[in-house]
């Protein structure tokens, strides 16, 4: 999916700046959104032709081919007894559930619009801290939440003119997303990025297996063959530059660039299937942009008065 993983690798305290610096951070972030979106950009291409779960499978062994790669040459196969621990198992399901949901609302909605409400993730997933682990959360970013709720509804518009009934997999992928964001939260320190990238990738495609069962599925023409076959490579290379970007720079200034897929969803959505966003869309994507990005910001300030009262 586009929205991928927030920082499964190394979990940085925001305000703190490590590695090559921001912009190095900032580069290599664009790049990973710019693979992210191209993926959901050729599974949706493909995704015409061919029913979600075939699509999963054939896009899923190339993802699994490439990360067993990886791991042979990282070395990182000696930690894949880590995959066991139960938050790495539980986030795999959601996120398999989650990309599952996310391809059928891809199917049958503009890029753009489904690329919009996953950027909700971030603020479904801090609302969820502060239910469930007790994590401070004011007014501020209460009232920001709730303005990116908003800005989902005005995309979505259940039970108005212009609803598509598929728009709600993509609100369903979102909060499945999010929930898999609180269990990567939970994963001890140390464990191997790519263990837990590589499980991901083996449940996603067992679940796309598990949907094709009820399929009936078709012969995958030689152009689409070539699309998941990059697909495939823009995602796990994406997983790649994602962890990559956060472990450098300021985690806040570095994460906010994020967003800056839903520019490369909409300029891949208009060149390629002619979609533009009529004027509620584009106030919602404007309220969930904003929203999420003053949530980074107010993050970010409450990092640097943790830190000033920490050092006294």
């Amino acid at each position: 999916m586009t929205t991928a993983p927030q920082g499964t690798a190394a979990r940085r305290q925001v305000g703190e700046t490590v590695g090559k610096g921001n912009l190095f951070g900032i580069a290599v972030m664009q790049i990973a959104m710019f693979l992210f979106v191209s993926n959901d950009m050729l599974n949706k291409i493909a995704g015409a032709d061919m029913p979600v779960g075939e699509l999963t499978v054939i896009r899923g062994l190339g993802t699994v081919v490439a990360v067993a790669v990886i791991l042979v040459l990282t070395r990182q196969y000696r930690y894949l007894s880590q995959a066991l621990h139960y938050t790495v198992l539980a986030r795999s399901i959601l996120e398999a559930a989650a990309a599952l949901c996310f391809l059928n609302a891809l199917a049958h909605i503009p890029l753009g619009n489904v690329t919009a409400i996953l950027l909700a993730i971030s603020l479904t997933t801090t609302a969820g801290a502060a239910i469930l682990f007790k994590e401070e959360v004011g007014i501020r970013r209460w009232s920001a939440i709730l303005v990116g709720f908003i800005g989902v509804l005005l995309i979505v518009r259940p039970g108005f003119e212009g609803f598509n009934s598929f728009s709600l997999y993509a609100v369903l992928a979102m909060l499945l997303a999010a929930a898999r964001d609180l269990f990567t939260r939970q994963i001890p320190e140390g464990t191997s990025v790519w263990v837990v990238t590589s499980t991901t990738l083996v449940f996603v495609t067992i679940a796309g297996f598990l949907l094709g069962l009820s399929e009936e599925w078709v012969a995958v023409s030689g152009p689409n063959v070539i699309y998941l076959l990059i697909s495939s490579l823009c995602l796990v290379f994406g997983h790649f530059l994602l962890v990559m970007a956060m472990r450098n720079g300021d985690v806040a200034v570095v994460s906010s660039f994020r967003y800056s897929s839903i520019l490369i969803a909409l300029a891949y959505g208009y060149l390629i299937w002619g979609d533009v966003p009529d004027w509620l869309t584009q106030v919602g994507i404007a309220l969930v942009l904003s929203s999420g990005l003053y949530t980074i910001y107010r993050e970010r300030i409450r990092a640097r008065e943790a830190k000033r009262m920490k050092d006294g």
